[in-house]
């Protein structure tokens, strides 16, 4: 079945630790939509470092330089000042892109707007004729809900329900749209608790269904090392995209 060659794709690709290069370059263009949130500055970051022309979409210049710094902004194709909810600035953001990382989130207290957003993500890159789209989604979303109650008890018994609730149906509603879109290669990117703390330069990738994680990993990664795993899908012209568009892989640090 379709499902099961999923899966076994899933399961030999996604196996390996990567540690972050600075030294390759890489070829292609890749739009950032939410590129001053969290995971967003890094994936402009990281982006940029391995060579690939950015173009970042964000509402205020003054804090994507704030969170790039000058240098980073500077170094951008070009910044496009809008959000998600306009598809003018969408478009502009994303002709002529090789990759889409989308790292929509929403910020405390504000209505839901990851759902929304990567509707009118999908359907500006149908209009457009762009494939690949990486995003950003959480650990006990769909079927990974038990590798995260088996992993962070007290976040999926006692936070998710008491404090974000709205927020996980924004992520499983968003989730349902990419499933629906068989045309487009898109990843849907699930790590678990979120730190601020610098990132380590390495990840993995995990199947949802497997419970015990590899290597005694902890359920908590740096939102750099997400930034760096989602741009590294990019890598060796997309390859990953191809192989693996349509999952939805957990994303855990290396075990000790």
């Amino acid at each position: 079945s379709t499902t099961k060659s999923k899966k076994s794709i899933t399961r030999k690709i996604m196996t390996s630790s990567t540690t972050a290069t600075t030294t390759t370059t890489s070829t292609g263009k890749v739009a950032v939509i939410g590129a001053t949130g969290g995971v967003g500055r890094f994936v402009v970051k990281h982006a940029l470092e391995k060579g690939y022309a950015v173009v970042a979409l964000a509402r205020s210049k003054e804090k994507l330089l704030q969170v790039v710094g000058k240098d980073d902004f500077d170094r951008l194709e070009s910044y496009v000042k809008g959000s998600c909810d306009d598809l003018t600035k969408l478009e502009e953001t994303i002709s002529g892109a090789d990759f889409v990382i989308s790292c929509l989130g929403t910020p405390s207290g504000q209505e839901p707007v990851v759902e929304s957003g990567t509707k009118n993500v999908i359907a500006t890159m149908k209009k457009l004729g762009v494939k690949n789209l990486a995003m950003i989604s959480s650990c006990g979303v769909g079927d990974s809900v038990k590798q995260a109650k088996k992993n962070a008890k007290v976040f999926m018994y006692v936070v998710k329900p008491l404090f974000l609730s709205k927020l996980f149906q924004d992520l499983e509603q968003a989730e349902k749209v990419c499933e629906q879109e068989s045309g487009l290669n898109i990843v849907r990117v699930r790590p678990p608790h979120l730190q601020d703390k610098p990132g380590k330069g390495t990840y993995q990738w995990v199947e949802p269904h497997i419970l015990k994680l590899p290597g005694g990993a902890v359920a908590a990664i740096p939102r750099e090392d997400v930034a760096l795993a989602m741009v590294e899908l990019c890598d060796d012209t997309g390859t990953a995209f191809t192989k693996f568009g349509g999952t939805s892989p957990s994303l855990f640090p290396m075990g000790s």
